[in-house]
């Protein structure tokens, strides 16, 4: 036991930490507008964005661990680090302004439900209808419930850069622009939506899962992952 402890503090140490653009400089003359933020280039060759065809398993899992340690960082005792961040918005979907937004998408699918239910799977379209009566409000407020962690808030696989390693790539993700904080679920369905094409990502998903909550540092066993699934749920609805 000892030993196999070590091996997995080793492990945790050694792989990378979810990479930031480093800022080069910044410029400031008091107006939100005039706000000047230099940031470092992650392009090639020594940093690469995947196209449509998505990720391969070990950058997935690449994904899962380093957000699920940035996440963790962020976290129980670490949420002493937000203390300085209250002007952050709850959620990237602002959940002060949720109410609002959940009245203007019931207005859009009562318009749009026939067109809507011609066009999709019956189990798709039950989910916008749930979501216009109230799912909506619901599924925001979930994600706005602590415990809390600091969100990239923009966490999909077009706005992420790898590094050409095989094994463990280095991953970093770039447009921080939604940054809030809320449940790590939402970062971790952002990426799931969008890490490959739906039969991929049926295939990854409980496994992708388990990486995450394991970097994260989730130890309540069968109910932690279960209640952590009931939460990329309730992301996934605002977020699709």
């Amino acid at each position: 036991r000892v030993a196999c402890a070590l091996v997995s503090l080793v492990v945790s140490v050694l792989e990378p930490a979810l990479r930031l653009p480093r800022c080069v400089a910044s410029h400031w003359r008091g107006d939100y507008q005039d706000f000047c933020l230099v940031l470092e280039r992650l392009g090639a060759p020594d940093w690469s964005r995947l196209g449509p065809a998505g990720c391969s398993d070990e950058q997935a899992a690449a994904v899962a661990k380093a957000l699920g340690r940035f996440h963790r960082d962020f976290a129980g005792c670490g949420q002493r680090k937000l203390d300085g961040t209250r002007w952050l918005p709850t959620t990237p979907l602002h959940v002060q302004n949720s109410s609002f937004i959940q009245d203007h998408y019931s207005r859009c699918f009562d318009e749009c439900q026939d067109e809507l239910a011609a066009l999709l799977p019956d189990s798709a379209f039950e989910c916008c209808e749930k979501l216009a009566h109230g799912g909506y409000v619901a599924a925001v407020e979930r994600l706005a419930q602590p415990p809390l962690t600091l969100l990239n808030g923009n966490f999909s696989l077009a706005n992420l850069r790898f590094t050409a390693s095989q094994w463990s790539p280095a991953v970093a993700a770039l447009d921080w622009r939604f940054v809030s904080t809320g449940r790590g679920a939402y970062d971790f369905a952002s990426f799931l939506a969008s890490c490959g094409p739906p039969d991929v990502r049926r295939d990854m998903e409980q496994w992708l899962v388990l990486c995450y909550l394991a970097a994260a540092g989730h130890t309540g066993g069968r109910s932690a992952r279960l209640a952590f699934e009931d939460d990329v749920r309730a992301a996934l609805l605002p977020i699709l």
